[in-house]
C-alpha cells in the first residue's frame, strides 16, 4: 500500500507542509518494509526516523504557538502526547516482540494525518497567517 502525499494535507504554511511532507513519506517507507517483510532492523531505524520527525515537527508548531501566543495551543499539545504516547507504546511492544508491525500501524498513522491536519493544525492556521507565516 503506497502512501503518498496529497495537496488536502496541505494547511497553507510551507514549513508545515514541508514537514507534513515528509511524515507522508516516512510512513510510505514504513508500510513498503512491512509489506516487503523487511529485518527488524530496518524497521527499528524507521521507527527511530519517526521518532525524530515527530519531534522535530511537535516542537515546531510548539514553538510557534508559544511566539504567537496561539490560543489553541493547550488542545493542540495535548493532542501531540497522547500520539507521542501512542508510538511509545506500539514501539516497546514491538521491540519486546509482543507485537508485529503491519499494516494496521499504517492505518493508525494515516488516520493521525488526515484527522490531526483537518481537525487540529487547520485551528492555527489564521493565526500563523496573520503573524506572517505563510
Amino acid at each position: 500500500m503506497a502512501v503518498i502525499w496529497d495537496e488536502k494535507y496541505s494547511v497553507g504554511i510551507a514549513e508545515i507542509d514541508e514537514q507534513h511532507k515528509q511524515f507522508v513519506w516516512i510512513m510510505d517507507k514504513l508500510s513498503k518494509a512491512i509489506t516487503d517483510l523487511k529485518p527488524k532492523e530496518v524497521l527499528g531505524q524507521i521507527f527511530n526516523d519517526l521518532d525524530r520527525y515527530v519531534s522535530y515537527h511537535f516542537s515546531t508548531e510548539e514553538n510557534y504557538f508559544k511566539k504567537f501566543h496561539y490560543q489553541g495551543a493547550g488542545e493542540h499539545i495535548e493532542e501531540h502526547e497522547k500520539f507521542i504516547e501512542r508510538l511509545t507504546e506500539v514501539k516497546d511492544k514491538y521491540s519486546r516482540d509482543e507485537m508485529r508491525l503491519s499494516l494496521e500501524l499504517i492505518s493508525i498513522l494515516s488516520d493521525w494525518l488526515v484527522n490531526h491536519v483537518h481537525d487540529m493544525d487547520r485551528k492555527y492556521v489564521d493565526c500563523f497567517h496573520e503573524h506572517g507565516l505563510y
